[in-house]
């Protein structure tokens, strides 16, 4: 089986870690059908206390307070692949609006804590642009979209990932057809966005076996994450 590895930090040594899997590999098959088991064994629990649910691949919990985004160096959700793996993400985002053709290209975690003003950055790139108002994002979205980035470079993606939308106004939410009332963009722990060159299932697939949160596949379209707890649905 063909495995990567994410590289390292380059503001913090080197370190031996575990290898990660490739979009569509074996591993990463088999680790989202076992998050998808959860999902179900969630499904044959209503009415039982949220998160009773036992395996430990059926690990949840709430992404890391914003008024730590600058103590803390991880996602914060304990035991997740993506919480693991985090020593080994380059913490970069290069994301670009295709419809508007704004870009951002920065690194918002050094080795001294988060780079304040590239989270602004981030921040602001992923406002609500019919309101034209930011808040703070869950950084837990910045190091999932860093691992993806990152992976997809792997695997020979060139262009900056595609994003599409991140926080919404309540306003906002509500004058989309489908959005859901209770949407976790309007709590700002939730992204939609695609890579190109990169099949969207795959891209899902990865984000799933990240196990970053919920993961939303739109077909060929674009794929959405939330920091909500972890399960996996497709929309038509």
């Amino acid at each position: 089986m063909h495995i990567h590895a994410f590289g390292a930090r380059t503001s913090q040594p080197r370190r031996v870690f575990a290898a990660v899997p490739a979009f569509g590999t074996e591993a990463v098959r088999e680790g989202t059908a076992q998050s998808q088991f959860c999902v179900n064994r969630r499904t044959l629990v209503v009415g039982l206390v949220a998160g009773a649910v036992s395996g430990a691949m059926c690990r949840s919990g709430s992404a890391s307070s914003l008024d730590e985004r600058n103590l803390r160096p991880d996602p914060a959700r304990a035991h997740s692949r993506l919480d693991d793996h985090v020593n080994d993400i380059e913490p970069r985002l290069h994301l670009r609006n295709f419809q508007i053709g704004e870009e951002i290209d920065l690194r918002f975690f050094r080795s001294e804590g988060y780079d304040t003003d590239a989270v602004r950055q981030a921040d602001w790139f992923m406002r609500d642009r019919r309101e034209n108002r930011s808040v703070e994002m869950d950084l837990r979205l910045f190091w999932a979209l860093a691992a993806l980035g990152q992976a997809a470079a792997r695997e020979g993606a060139s262009r900056p990932t595609g994003f599409l939308s991140g926080y919404r106004t309540a306003k906002t939410n509500g004058s989309l057809k489908g959005a859901a009332g209770t949407s976790f963009h309007m709590k700002a722990r939730a992204v939609d966005f695609f890579i190109p060159e990169v099949p969207v299932r795959l891209v899902a697939d990865y984000a799933e076996w990240l196990q970053v949160g919920g993961v939303d596949h739109y077909r060929d379209r674009f794929v959405h994450i939330d920091t909500g707890r972890m399960r996996r649905w497709e929309a038509p």
